[in-house]
């Protein structure tokens, strides 16, 4: 994705997410632009608490954290090749380094 396109999505996600803080994340070995809002304690806490494992804790904090691109469980299960399960996973451990909680091989960009 060229730098011009990124600015124009960047600028139309913070004009939808108003109050939200906006980060960039890049994953290892993956050349995909993703954004992410993050969450207050009191709309992270019931995402985790009503997961019966940790996949699925993985799926439900990426569907409601990432904005770009949009994702929902469906695509999951339908798109293989984008929604593979090591960047669903990877995206979720990167959702939870922004929010504070794990450290891992991930790039944070504060938008």
């Amino acid at each position: 994705m060229e730098e011009k396109e990124t600015q124009v999505i960047v600028a139309d996600l913070k004009q939808q997410y108003k109050g939200y803080c906006l980060v960039q994340l890049t994953l290892p070995n993956n050349k995909d632009f993703f954004v992410c809002r993050l969450l207050n304690w009191e709309q992270y806490k019931p995402l985790v608490g009503s997961s019966e494992s940790v996949a699925s804790a993985f799926e439900t904090i990426v569907t409601k954290c990432l904005v770009y691109p949009t994702v929902d469980y469906e695509s999951f299960q339908n798109d293989a090749e984008k929604w593979s399960p090591g960047t669903i996973q990877g995206l979720g451990e990167a959702i939870q380094k922004a929010h504070g909680f794990s450290q891992g091989e991930v790039s944070i960009k504060k938008l």
